[in-house]
């Protein structure tokens, strides 16, 4: 069982492992940011910070679409999350 139980804990570690992986303050990007656009990174960061997340919860983020690396830290969240509630059979 992982240690997060809530969307916002799980939301709260997403966001410092984006962060870490990247570099960057937790106030230097919001949801609605775009990994490639917004934040300028490359498609090898972009997977070890998604393989981050993937160790950090135990699960398996799905590959986006072709242009996977152009998605927003909301979208990677929000598959976090859905991983994780169906994994650990948790709520809101």
């Amino acid at each position: 069982m992982i240690a997060y139980k809530t969307r916002e804990e799980i939301t709260k570690r997403c966001v410092v492992i984006i962060a870490e992986s990247l570099g960057l303050l937790e106030t230097d990007f919001k949801m609605e940011s775009n990994f490639e656009d917004d934040l300028h990174i490359d498609s090898l960061d972009y997977t070890q910070t998604v393989h981050r997340l993937e160790k950090e919860f135990a699960i398996k983020v799905p590959d986006i679409q072709e242009s996977k690396y152009t998605t927003t830290v909301a979208t990677i969240i929000g598959l976090v999350w859905h991983r994780c509630k169906v994994k650990y059979h948790l709520v809101n």
